[in-house]
């Protein structure tokens, strides 16, 4: 049986309607009357972890333990849909055609992970600080106090109608229409912070000013460790500050400098993932990797020798609702003329 033939089984049969209406209606359709065929659901707890595995990347076990960390309600109702939470979570992670499930579902974990998934303050606890920069060091990067790496993403879209839309989400620099994000990842193989959208004509420092990111790590960071400043690296698109660290400039760097950033570039890793996806489901795509790197490691974290997290140990992180900063006091970091919302942000925000 090859790959094609078993996603046409199961729940593509469901998903496609495709199955014979005969087999099915089992009462005589009085005319003018509404009737709506009804299929049976396939039962995934039957299914084998390797038929999981192929089509939601994920086995039913873990997924039914992803649910119940999440807090999802046995049954979940959609309006007059109703699915058990373990096949929703299924046909969002197959991503096909049944758009009020993906829509609705989406809309529920993005309202528990958002807070979390914009920086996640147990990633950044004190011990997995030391661990972090203890396995960047090791690895042979130059710098003993780097914990995480910081970088932009996008995300390519469709081009939009609308001229003014277009300049907005155009990017120059890959010639194409995009939105961006911007991520931190760490050294156990986790997305730890993720920002957007954000247009894609917006560079890397214009991404770093909206996020207010160095406002809060700087009062995160302060309040874990006192003794040692700890510091992300980011990539020529940012400027050097007291907690983000920067390639030395290419046109006047020494030679000992650019050993420097050939050392730093070479434990450098980006945000890779789904580049095809935008929006909301790129932010879930972020969580569904994660959780998947929790359950079966990746990588990133092999290659630094660093165990993720367990999936309730990430959950909980995700979940908890981070201490309020000082609004005023980060609004202060941004000018009016550069800030990320006002009429581009509410433009965007439609597309």
């Amino acid at each position: 049986m090859n790959a094609f033939s078993s996603i046409n089984e199961g729940l593509l049969a469901y998903i496609s309607l495709r199955r014979r209406r005969q087999q099915q209606q089992q009462s005589t359709v009085i005319p003018g009357s509404s009737f709506r065929t009804r299929y049976r659901r396939p039962d995934l707890s039957s299914w084998s972890d390797s038929r999981c595995k192929s089509m939601f990347r994920f086995t039913y076990t873990e997924i039914k333990r992803m649910c119940k960390l999440i807090g999802l309600e046995p049954v979940l109702k959609f309006n007059d849909l109703k699915a058990k939470r373990e096949f929703a979570m299924a046909v969002l992670l197959y991503q096909d055609n049944i758009g009020r499930t993906i829509n609705k579902l989406s809309d529920i974990l993005m309202d528990r992970f958002k807070s979390g998934l914009e920086f996640d303050e147990r990633q950044f606890s004190k011990e997995n600080l030391q661990r972090f920069s203890k396995a960047i060091f090791e690895r042979g990067a130059y710098y003993s106090n780097v914990v995480g790496f910081i970088d932009g993403t996008m995300v390519q879209t469709c081009r939009p109608k609308d001229t003014k839309k277009q300049e907005m989400v155009y990017n120059g620099w890959k010639h194409m229409h995009c939105v961006k994000f911007q991520a931190v990842n760490t050294p156990d193989g986790i997305t730890s912070s993720l920002h957007g959208t954000y247009s894609g004509s917006r560079n890397d420092r214009g991404m770093l000013k909206c996020s207010q990111l160095v406002a809060r790590i700087a009062s995160h960071f302060k309040n874990v460790s006192s003794e040692k400043r700890y510091m992300l690296y980011g990539d020529e698109g940012y400027s050097y500050n007291r907690y983000i660290m920067a390639p030395f400039p290419k046109s006047s760097c020494t030679s000992h400098q650019k050993k420097t950033n050939k050392a730093m570039s070479e434990r450098k890793y980006g945000n890779r993932i789904l580049q095809n996806k935008s929006g909301l489901k790129y932010s879930l795509s972020v969580v569904f990797k994660n959780f998947h790197a929790c359950i079966n490691g990746s990588n990133i974290s092999k290659m630094f020798g660093l165990e993720p997290p367990t999936l309730e140990e990430y959950s909980s992180g995700l979940m908890r609702d981070t201490n309020q900063l000082d609004i005023d006091a980060l609004q202060d970091n941004i000018s009016d003329d550069d800030s990320c919302l006002g009429e581009a942000g509410q433009e965007l925000a439609k597309l």
